[in-house]
């Protein structure tokens, strides 16, 4: 009931000014959120897909997207985060169709522990070298001899620290094809193993394991072989945890790592599959049946390998005793 007194009227979302829906609501928004958004209304649509607001979510999740060898293969930066964000999720039913080899690969790597931001670094490496082609696909961001500080201090015993570490230390490996600009995240983010190792030194180091595991439809169309693309973190242990090794390599099932040209082949084929979001424990999932896969493999491997040198015992006293019952004839 109105008692003498004018209702306000209902003041619509749209009628406030689109530089304060931008700067106190849209940019407090993560990329979900964002995306979600835009699907409002036609004016939150065209607010929201703002090259500005979407540049400001790559960085807060990818520093390294700010490095001038990124923005030039950034196009679209709501497109660059909805596929370095998402992983693969396409089973191929046929053989790699032919494309022009990618003459330049952008890596964009981001190491994160408890959300703050340990290590960022961009390099390039030009594929189409005749010497990357024949090498084993390795990309290495560090330099020779480089080891690098990330002020993270963990204690605890063995189980604490294995445990702070797959929980705590994300990683993003970004790769740019320079040629399409498409991009594709490697890392499954959070670790898929975390082991402890004893070096012949004496060293005790930390193995942690990031992995994309994809069908690999080389030989084969069935999709029962996988291959790996494999991001090593090897970190020493001491009052800070120190990083000296941060490569990437593309493994098959049987533990061979493919050369430059064939791991460049499977990388060009996947940035092109299609996306959905990322899930920590499938990626973790993918990873053991990897492991599962290419140990039953090995144990094939070495069964025949077992029979084969059956065979040839068997064969070579047979022979010898043959010659016996000969000599012994005559």
């Amino acid at each position: 009931m109105n008692h003498g007194g004018t209702a306000a009227a209902p003041t619509e979302i749209t009628s406030i000014h689109e530089e304060i829906i931008k700067s106190h609501i849209l940019n407090k928004l993560d990329g979900k959120s964002l995306a979600s958004t835009s699907c409002v209304s036609t004016e939150f649509k065209s607010l929201s897909n703002g090259e500005i607001l979407w540049k400001n979510i790559c960085s807060n999740h990818f520093p390294s997207s700010l490095n001038p060898l990124v923005q030039t293969n950034i196009t679209n930066h709501r497109l660059f985060f909805s596929e370095v964000s998402s992983s693969v999720h396409h089973l191929p039913l046929s053989h790699p169709t032919k494309c022009p080899k990618i003459k330049n690969l952008v890596s964009a790597v981001d190491i994160f522990y408890e959300d703050e931001v340990v290590f960022s670094r961009v390099i390039n490496t030009e594929s189409c070298s005749s010497w990357f082609s024949c090498s084993p696909f390795e990309i290495d961001i560090l330099e020779p001899e480089e080891v690098f500080s990330t002020n993270v201090k963990i204690t605890g015993d063995d189980q604490m620290c294995m445990a702070a570490l797959e929980k705590g230390m994300k990683l993003s490996w970004i790769m740019i094809d320079g040629d399409s600009k498409k991009a594709l995240n490697v890392s499954s983010l959070y670790p898929v193993s975390v082991r402890r190792q004893s070096l012949l030194s004496g060293e005790i180091q930390i193995k942690i394991t990031y992995a994309m595991i994809v069908p690999d439809n080389r030989y084969n169309d069935d999709g029962e072989a996988l291959v790996q693309c494999g991001v090593v973190v090897s970190c020493r242990e001491g009052e800070e945890m120190q990083v000296k090794e941060l490569s990437l390599i593309v493994e098959d099932s049987e533990g061979l790592i493919l050369d430059g040209n064939e791991g460049l082949e499977i990388v060009q084929e996947v940035i092109k599959w299609e996306r959905r979001m990322k899930n920590s424990d499938e990626e973790r999932e993918k990873y053991k049946k990897f492991i599962s896969y290419k140990s039953d493999l090995t144990e094939m491997k070495q069964r025949k390998e077992m029979r084969l040198d059956m065979f040839v015992v068997f064969t070579g006293v047979s022979l010898f005793l043959s010659l016996c019952m000969v000599l012994l004839s005559k």
